[in-house]
């Protein structure tokens, strides 16, 4: 801190020492190779040993074979045998079936449900064949006991379930609470059309297994439309979801293996209230054509509410290994408490929080993902992509890393207070990843390994942000990664093995202006043209090797970019260089935490008009930093209290032997600077970090430069200025 407010002081002697920074800019390009080739102050956790990339085998899944995933063989079986066929007892007020067989329905039926009350190993099977079976009292089907329980839809038919608006029936510790309502295993199959309307709660509810195979089923229901407490199995069906509240949700908590929902083929739409497809233990789908809305959509506002509004959520695990996937969501898209991983499919996201959400991990096997809009687009404790193709815009962070979870909504953001500092890992091994974000690209509150693959970032075009951003350390070792972003928090690889990685910062340049990496024979290694203004790029690739000389260049046109803007080996015409560099370490230029290079932001402006940082008012209740020990002006000038200057009482010397009576003369415009800055050992003085007495208060200041005529005030041998301010520049 003392640097910052000596810098009031020693005014010309910071403008003569500016090349000592952390990222080279336009304004100290020339040597800038020799100066960021010394190695970078590594972070706190950082150690020799490298990064090693994971594998299948460190994804921390559930063992997922308790969990029943199969289907019998009479699940699959679509119609019924004649020969089995009885008829139900009339019991008046409705239909009985007490015992194991066969049961058609058909025509009209009204206000007399049917109920099944057989033996604990007696099979049920009831064929709809072009019936409707209406109960305005109360529900339309009810199964009290049975093993297990068929509702076949017969071929070509058409068939329509639906229960009471209002009504409350127990049967002991139950609510019976759906238009079709079971306390045994239940199937639904058949090649005809069935039709279930939930007007008091539910559409489908089973206390135990819920099976869908083959048919072709909608559901309206004022609550969930599919509810299968033990779990939800779907095959190749055809369902459309109409849910007030989940679409399909199996909740069973308390056993191990049970809770949860599988999918294997078919097509499903859901529009739900609340989640799409919520689960307690597992989420796992095999193939499928799946569409939800959920919440209303991301366009929806996200409240400190506890509603859940996700497309498809997991208590626990969710494993996905084939698919086509659009979720319009008010919450996350994807959202696992536990370990989400993705095999492969073809995923259109858009959503009003994440995009996709796990507590513990991310893994990204494979497979086409486009997150159209999100708050952030891959979240985790631990982010492994390893191959396929993302896209994604966020209005705040790309990736994000961080320990813990986001509760259920947003009102304690993950890495934004929510999650622990110094937890949170991002491995890239394979794949393309484009991100477009307001935030920070790819942001770990722990650890970067990029091994492999294409990641191109266009972060934040002012603020805090930046493509890159970790709180403990960053490897590269293969890849490329092209980051374009602005440079107050920009950063750097913190370790390259195999390649070099370029942290350099330049002027504004306008959105869709291409920046390009050239060779020594002059062709481009890598192009990116992003859709947000920037003025800081880092970069890496195999094709940066050590030794070698490069050119950074913008502006002009460039050819063979693909749809986002970036291409290697494109063609790169009329463009103006920035600056020349030759890789003497593998890391070129660090930054991070505001350090920007010895260049103002916004082409040398003073920020926030010309204000002193901090409201005006020196850190620390208005104490000014302390001087250095025993100082004291040249000419035998004194401090007050008679503090001196360190080395004998003398200011340190400029560089080449320069006096301070040698000032040029400044009108408070910056002179010419081609890039060369003299030769600086980087040693400082001895300085114990002492200044004299200061009560904190400052002189009023309104922004504007004072003129400044070359000379040096009294106390150092020459004229007074014509303000007592000295500027900072």
């Amino acid at each position: 801190m003392f640097k910052k407010y000596l810098s009031a002081i020693l005014v010309i002697g910071t403008l003569a020492l500016s090349g000592c920074q952390a990222i080279p800019t336009e304004n100290s390009s020339a040597v800038s190779s020799q100066e960021t080739s010394q190695p970078q102050k590594q972070p706190s956790d950082f150690n020799s040993q490298a990064l090693t990339p994971l594998t299948e085998a460190d994804l921390q899944l559930n063992d997922t074979s308790v969990f029943d995933l199969d289907f019998s063989k009479r699940d699959r079986q679509n119609g019924y045998d004649q020969s089995e066929v009885k008829a139900p007892q009339n019991a008046g007020d409705s239909f009985a079936i007490s015992s194991a067989g066969t049961y058609v329905f058909t025509g009209e039926i009204t206000d007399k449900p049917i109920i099944v009350a057989a033996g604990e190993e007696d099979k049920i099977q009831i064929v709809l064949d072009n019936v409707n079976i209406t109960n305005s009292k109360g529900y339309a089907i009810y199964i009290q006991q049975a093993d297990k329980v068929f509702i076949t839809a017969a071929d070509n038919s058409e068939n329509l379930i639906s229960d009471g608006e209002n009504y409350e029936i127990t049967d002991g510790s139950s609510n019976i609470d759906g238009a079709i309502f079971s306390r045994a295993d239940l199937t639904l199959n058949g090649k005809g059309t069935l039709t279930v309307k939930g007007n008091n709660k539910h559409g489908i509810v089973s206390k135990d297994d819920l099976v869908i195979a083959n048919q072709k089923l909608s559901v309206f229901s004022q609550k969930a439309a599919l509810n299968g407490k033990d779990c939800v199995k779907i095959l190749d069906a055809d369902i459309t979801l109409n849910a007030g509240s989940d679409g399909i949700k199996s909740d069973n908590a308390e056993d191990e293996n049970r809770g949860f929902v599988y999918i294997d083929g078919g097509k499903i739409s859901i529009t739900s209230g609340n989640d799409g497809i919520q689960a307690e233990k597992l989420v796992n789908i095999k193939s499928g054509d799946i569409s939800i809305v959920s919440g209303g959509g991301s366009e929806q506002t996200l409240s400190d509410s506890e509603e859940s509004y996700k497309g498809i959520k997991s208590a626990g695990d969710i494993i996905i290994n084939g698919g086509d996937f659009n979720v319009n969501s008010k919450d996350d898209a994807i959202h696992s408490n536990r370990t989400a991983v993705i095999y492969n499919g073809d995923f259109v996201l858009s959503s009003g929080d994440d995009g996709i959400h796990a507590d513990n991990q991310l893994a990204i096997i494979d497979g086409e993902f486009n997150i159209s809009k999100c708050y952030e687009g891959l979240e985790a404790s631990t982010v492994w992509v390893a191959d396929g193709e993302i896209s994604l815009t966020a209005s705040d962070d790309g990736i994000n890393a961080a320990g813990g979870n986001d509760q259920s909504a947003t009102g304690n953001r993950p890495g934004k207070g929510g999650f622990s500092n110094g937890i949170g890992e991002i491995y890239i091994s394979g794949g393309y990843l484009y991100i477009n974000s307001k935030g920070d690209g790819v942001d770990s509150n722990g650890k970067i390994l990029v091994s492999g693959g294409t990641t191109v970032v266009n972060s934040a075009s002012g603020g805090a942000d930046s493509s890159l951003d970790y709180d403990g350390r960053a490897d590269v070792t293969g890849g490329i990664f092209v980051g374009l972003g602005t440079s107050e928090m920009a950063m750097n690889f913190s370790q390259a093995e195999n390649q070099g990685s370029v942290l350099y910062s330049f002027g504004t340049q306008s959105a869709n202006t291409p920046f390009s990496v050239l060779n020594s024979e002059s062709k481009a290694i890598l192009t990116f043209a992003p859709p947000k203004n920037y003025n800081t790029a880092v970069v890496s690739c195999p094709d940066l090797g050590l030794g070698e000389t490069y050119t950074l260049v913008t502006g002009g046109t460039a050819e063979g970019l693909d749809e986002n803007g970036f291409g290697e080996n494109a063609t790169h015409k009329d463009g103006t260089t920035l600056t020349e560099i030759k890789l003497e370490s593998l890391i070129y230029g660090s930054g991070g935490f505001g350090g920007g290079g010895g260049q103002r932001p916004d082409n040398g402006q003073r920020p926030d008009n010309g204000q002193r940082p901090e409201g005006g008012q020196f850190p620390e209740g208005g104490q000014r930093p302390e001087k250095p020990n025993g100082g004291q002006f040249p000419n035998g000038e004194q401090f007050p209290n008679g503090e001196q200057f360190p080395n004998g009482g003398q200011i340190p010397e400029m560089p080449n032997g320069s006096n301070w009576e040698d000032m040029p003369q400044f009108d408070g415009s910056m002179p010419p600077f081609d890039g060369s800055v003299p030769p600086f050992d980087g040693s400082m003085p001895p300085f114990d970090g002492s200044v004299p007495p200061f009560d904190g208060s400052m002189p009023p200041f309104d922004g504007s430069m004072p003129q400044f005529d070359g000379n040096t005030p009294p106390q150092f041998g020459g004229n007074p200025p014509n303000s007592q301010s000295v500027p900072t520049v």
